[in-house]
């Protein structure tokens, strides 16, 4: 035998091994391109679920722009209330109601000279949004510690998740001129159980 032809024997089995590379390499890429939809490729499930999640948020923040009523409100970090910088004036009861632009109408001639004492304060409150606080007020005797007079019909709404306001209420005066009284305010939660604030004027005579 020819030497070109030991040669040409010696490549032949290195043909056929590419060759049988190359045929496995065609079968893998079939395979690949065989597998049902469903068998995706971690990268593959990745990308999709990015997406959603990204079109999800979009939509979510588009109905939020158009409907901003339906967005609910984040969760308050705290709840609490404050009333501060108390004030007390002296006056009848038609100068109260001519301090807060109402008419007299209604009301007889003894009621608008009743003396009141006018309790103002500042209040800020937090976490308790559109819940009615009631707020209750208390006469005490200065001297005794009695309690000479209160109410409890009074609430406050804040319509914000933090507001704040000037609020006033008016009190009766008591009767006893030698006599020395305090006001007392005090704003509890939405279940009327748990004091949030509370302010007391000076002393004051009574009639």
């Amino acid at each position: 035998m020819s030497e070109s032809a030991e040669s040409s024997e010696r490549r032949e089995p290195q043909s056929v091994s590419e060759s049988a590379e190359q045929q496995e390499a065609r079968t893998s890429k079939r395979e690949r391109a065989s597998l049902p939809n469903g068998r995706l490729r971690p990268v593959q499930i990745a990308k999709t679920v990015g997406a959603v999640v990204s079109f999800a948020a979009t939509a979510t923040g588009l109905i939020f722009v158009v409907w901003p009523a339906l967005k609910p409100d984040e969760p308050p970090v705290t709840k609490g209330a404050t009333l501060t910088s108390v004030t007390l004036d002296r006056m009848s009861f038609g100068q109260y109601l001519d301090r807060i632009a109402q008419s007299h109408v209604g009301h007889r001639r003894a009621q608008l000279e009743r003396p009141v004492a006018v309790v103002g304060f500042d209040f800020s409150i937090r976490g308790y949004r559109n819940k009615q606080l009631p707020l209750q007020w208390r006469i005490v005797d200065a001297r005794t510690g009695d309690q000479i007079d209160q109410s409890r019909d009074l609430f406050l709404t804040p319509e914000a998740s933090e507001d704040q306001a000037t609020w006033s209420v008016w009190v009766p005066v008591p009767r006893g001129r030698n006599r020395r009284f305090f006001v007392e305010v005090e704003l509890l939660d939405d279940r009327g159980a748990v004091p949030l604030g509370r302010v007391r004027t000076d002393l004051f005579g009574g009639v």
